[in-house]
């Protein structure tokens, strides 16, 4: 069973706190000293697609990333290639895009108000990579990728109880009733465990 922790990351709207699993997870609005080239969005694409079918799938007619997402305050210095970028099946508009100028080949995940940009490594080798946010407006909402291995991850909380949450296009989204303890799934070596700091898991 490998076990990670959370670390506060990404980019997000109206948020108080924020938590990104895996040790690579950068937020958007980060930028490392250039000392190598880094990896181009088609880099990260090729690496990629072997472990999301929403990038083997054809493109389609509502994939393009509305100008006001794509120039706005989440994805506004560019770090989520939207030109590659692919539209979720799930209820709220939401994105998987290969991500541009990043150390590591990077994928970004994204809606109209969070973006989280992993390495493409913790989403093949892990199975998966989630974010958990708290909203300025007490929602609790846990985003994700997750390769084609994990089909659902789960939300453990404080009293025992879980809910799950199933992948669609290899994305997870859902709204949490509180903060969870920990994030679990069934990976390609077997179990994961992300632990969320101990204040999150009190909300």
């Amino acid at each position: 069973m490998k076990t990670r922790y959370a670390v506060t990351a990404g980019v997000t709207l109206g948020v108080a706190l924020s938590f990104v699993a895996g040790s690579g997870a950068v937020s958007g609005k980060h930028r490392s000293p250039a000392v190598r080239a880094r990896p181009s969005s088609a880099q990260a694409e090729v690496l990629a697609r072997p472990h999301l079918s929403v990038f083997r799938r054809a493109v389609k007619a509502d994939d393009p990333v509305p100008t006001d997402i794509a120039t706005g305050p989440i994805d506004g210095d560019g770090v989520a290639d939207v030109t590659r970028a692919r539209r979720v099946r799930i209820s709220h508009p939401a994105w998987i895009a290969p991500a541009q100028g990043r150390v590591q080949p990077s994928l970004c995940f994204f809606t109209g108000a969070s973006l989280s940009c992993p390495p493409v490594a913790d989403v093949t080798q892990n199975g998966a990579s989630i974010a958990v946010s708290l909203h300025a407006n007490h929602e609790i909402v846990l985003t994700g990728i997750a390769s084609d291995s994990v089909q659902q991850v789960t939300a453990v909380f404080a009293d025992g109880s879980t809910q799950v949450i199933n992948a669609a296009d290899n994305f997870l989204w859902a709204t949490l009733p509180h903060g969870p303890k920990e994030v679990d799934w069934i990976g390609p070596d077997g179990p994961q465990v992300v632990h969320l700091p101990t204040q999150f898991s009190q909300l």
